[in-house]
C-alpha cells in the first residue's frame, strides 16, 4: 500500500513542479511585442534601470518593454535573447524545485515506511505473547 501512495505522491510532486514553474516563469508577450514594434526603438536603446520623465501609457505597445528594462538589472537586448533568458530561468527553476520537492518526498516516504515498520514490529511483538 505504501508503494502505491509513494508512486502517486511522486507523480503529484512532478505535476506540482511543472505547474508552479509554468505559473512563475511565463513569457510576457507584451515585452516581445515591444521588442518587435518599430515605435519602441527608443525604449530598446535605454540602459537598464533608466526611468523616463514621461512613461509610456499602459495601453502603449512599449509599456511592458519599458517596465522590463526599468526593473531588470541586465535585460535582454532583443526578443530572441529575452526568450532564451526566460527559457534558461525556467529550466533552472524547474530542476531546483524538482530536486527540493523530491527531497521532501523522500523524507515523507521514509517517515511513512518507518511508521509502518514500527506498527508491524509492535503487532508482531503482541502476537508472540499468546
Amino acid at each position: 500500500m505504501w508503494v502505491v501512495i509513494g508512486a502517486l505522491s511522486l507523480v503529484a510532486t512532478v505535476i506540482f513542479c511543472v505547474r508552479d514553474t509554468n505559473l512563475t516563469h511565463r513569457t510576457e508577450y507584451g515585452v516581445v511585442r515591444g521588442f518587435e514594434a518599430p515605435e519602441c526603438e527608443y525604449i530598446r536603446k535605454l540602459p537598464a534601470g533608466f526611468k523616463l520623465d514621461k512613461e509610456p501609457e499602459m495601453n502603449s505597445p512599449c509599456y511592458h518593454l519599458y517596465t522590463y528594462k526599468l526593473y531588470y538589472s541586465s535585460p535582454a537586448q532583443n526578443a530572441q535573447e529575452y526568450k532564451d533568458k526566460l527559457s534558461a530561468q525556467y529550466w533552472n527553476a524547474f530542476w531546483l524545485l524538482l530536486l527540493l520537492m523530491t527531497l521532501v518526498w523522500a523524507i515523507c516516504m521514509g517517515l511513512l515506511y518507518g511508521a509502518g515498520a514500527t506498527v508491524a514490529w509492535v503487532i508482531r511483538g503482541f502476537k508472540g505473547t499468546k
